[in-house]
């Protein structure tokens, strides 16, 4: 068993693809929909709060854990096609578009912070059953 912390920007597929990945392998992990990347990210794109600190020493003490392996996937896409998806369905997409762009920007710092395995996965052009299967792969790295 492993926690899996599925992070990335709106419409980048994390929900989609964790429903998926507990459907494949039985539920055998425990799978995160946003979790310390996107409090550090919120809080880097908002400027409302400067959790940072906390963040860290939050991820330090999970990574110390080694007895249950804990990794982020980073859900990344081409930006355009992430406007694309929100354009589809969103009447705020300005908005969001701005808001995209900056937390396109804070993701991208974020990889360089974290003190926890992280693994990158591109969303853009694959189906989720191919997307699934290379995330399984990454996952099965971490397991003893």
């Amino acid at each position: 068993m492993a926690f899996i912390f599925f992070e990335g920007v709106d419409k980048v597929g994390k929900t989609t693809l964790l429903r998926a990945v507990d459907k494949a392998t039985n539920y055998k992990h425990f799978c995160i929909d946003r979790c310390l990347g996107s409090a550090y990210t919120y809080d880097l794109v908002t400027k409302r709060r400067n959790r940072f600190e906390q963040l860290a020493n939050i991820e330090k003490e999970f990574a110390s854990i080694k007895s249950i392996p804990m990794i982020t996937i980073l859900l990344t896409c081409d930006r355009d096609v992430l406007v694309e998806r929100i354009k589809k369905e969103d009447e705020f997409s300005d908005n969001r578009i701005e808001f995209l762009d900056k937390a396109l920007e804070a993701y991208e710092k974020y990889q360089h912070v974290t003190s926890l395995p992280l693994e990158i996965v591109d969303t853009t052009n694959k189906s989720i059953e191919d997307t699934v299967k290379e995330i399984i792969v990454k996952i099965n790295k971490y397991e003893k």
